[in-house]
């Protein structure tokens, strides 16, 4: 069994943006964007899944 993490070590407000995009999960028909779990929708965080 494989284990890998993706972990980010610093937090900047103006890349927040970048590393929920690159957090994203689809399968090419919908996709949840990545966001912490206690981060609120707004100016920085967008979480949610697209169709």
């Amino acid at each position: 069994m494989s284990r890998w993490s993706l972990e980010y070590d610093s937090f900047d407000p103006s890349r927040e943006g970048l590393r929920e995009a690159l957090c994203t999960l689809g399968s090419g028909y919908f996709a949840t964007r990545g966001a912490a779990p206690e981060a609120e929708a707004g100016g920085v965080h967008y979480p949610g899944t697209y169709m």
